[in-house]
């Protein structure tokens, strides 16, 4: 049995490599501390809980609608207006196991052979994969850190190709934090407005974790573009509930048919028990939000200072999100203890996994090799740990290939 064309090139994500080596050492007794996974700390609240209970105890457990249950899509709807100035309707909703799973549909549903996906660069690590599976090309654009990480419409306007069929637009950024101001989206929306026939993705999930503006999302500032925008979103990462498998998207009828169709020949409708969950999660108010919102950012800020005094790494402030995007450039062409050479990034984490027991992702797993990504998504006296260690570990990195003694 050979395995399909579709698939080579592909594998696990290099996220998840870090991750399963550093669960690894940790199971031979390492003390390893873990700033991979983009997962909060805390837990799924309460309420939340005790909602997925009730619908155990009156045996909501049957086969749920492909598109999922009117409840959850009527509760997005809600969600869309009250938070984002969007008039909805459930026929507009597709419920599904996550929001990777609305990206695979998405882009199964519309890319043919050539077609292109613009896809700005730091980007989440899995566009690039699903892109490809689903037969078409990334066409990365990179955003360097004088533009705060984001794509300018002079970007956008040179990336647009007659073979151009989306562009995916994540904003809080997952790796860089980055957040898009509404201006920002206005100006890549007058871009977009002479160009009919590319339409626009916007990865929202990190959407109720902004620090130092209000969100505006996309369409808020471009509604004029609503017939071909596509908003994914979920409630893994607001409300804590990685483990839900709970995503939500909004788009037009026709694109969320086709959609539909998609996770039918595949999933078809999530667990009713996690679909219950959802809709006491967007029903319960923002204060949890802002309670776990504000505890993220006095990690970051404190993260923000203690990383900074560390010789050949430095970072922004990120807006968003719960990483920092942190330049370690000035560490490549050292040597460790041992007189290995830092030739990368790559290299850079597994020495600091394998000698300051410490997990972080490299910047090339995002599309850009002078960055690491490190989550503040854990508590503060892991992630003060983590910097002695790392501080330490940096403290050792000579340039010359002695080894020392």
């Amino acid at each position: 049995m050979s395995i399909a064309q579709r698939l080579k090139g592909g594998g696990m994500s290099v996220i998840v490599q870090m991750s399963e080596k550093a669960q690894a050492l940790r199971e031979q007794g390492r003390p390893i501390i873990n700033l991979c996974i983009g997962e909060p700390d805390f837990n799924t609240p309460e309420s939340v809980a005790v909602a997925a209970q009730e619908a155990i105890t009156r045996h909501d457990t049957h086969y749920p609608p492909t598109a999922g249950t009117d409840t959850l899509r009527d509760a997005v709807c809600q969600k869309l207006l009250r938070d984002n100035d969007v008039l909805a309707t459930s026929s507009e909703v597709l419920i599904a196991n996550g929001a990777k799973q609305l990206l695979f549909n998405a882009f199964f549903a519309t890319l043919n052979s050539d077609d292109e996906v613009i896809i700005p660069a730091p980007y989440w690590s899995s566009y690039l994969d699903i892109v490809r599976v689903c037969s078409g090309i990334s066409r990365i654009v990179h955003c360097g850190s004088s533009a705060g990480f984001k794509l300018t419409p002079e970007q956008l306007q040179d990336a647009i190709t007659p073979n151009t069929r989306w562009v995916l637009l994540n904003s809080p950024s997952n790796s860089t934090g980055a957040v898009y101001t509404e201006q920002q989206w206005q100006a890549l929306a007058k871009v977009l407005s002479q160009h009919p026939n590319v339409w626009i993705m916007t990865d929202d999930i990190y959407e109720h974790l902004v620090y130092d503006q209000d969100y505006c999302s996309f369409l808020q500032a471009a509604p004029a573009l609503a017939s071909r925008t596509l908003m994914i979103n979920g409630v893994s990462k607001a409300y804590a509930m990685t483990g839900w498998r709970v995503g939500y998207a909004y788009g037009p009828q026709t694109l969320i048919k086709a959609m539909t169709s998609v996770q039918n020949y595949s999933t078809s409708g999530v667990c009713t028990i996690a679909q219950a969950a959802a809709v006491a999660a967007l029903h319960s108010g923002r204060t949890i939000l802002h309670e776990r919102r504000d505890i993220l950012k006095q990690r970051r800020d404190r993260l923000v200072d203690r990383i900074n005094t560390i010789d050949g790494l430095h970072c922004q402030t990120p807006d968003g999100a719960f990483y920092l995007w942190v330049h370690c450039g000035e560490l490549f062409n050292t040597h460790t203890p041992d007189g290995s050479l830092i030739h990368n990034d790559v290299a850079l984490c597994h020495y600091l996994l394998d000698c300051a027991a410490v997990a972080m992702v490299p910047g090339s797993a995002f599309g850009e090799n002078q960055y690491i990504r490190i989550s503040f998504a854990c508590a503060w006296d892991e992630l003060e740990k983590a910097c002695y260690r790392i501080d330490q570990a940096c403290q050792a990195l000579h340039t010359d290939e002695a080894v020392t003694r």
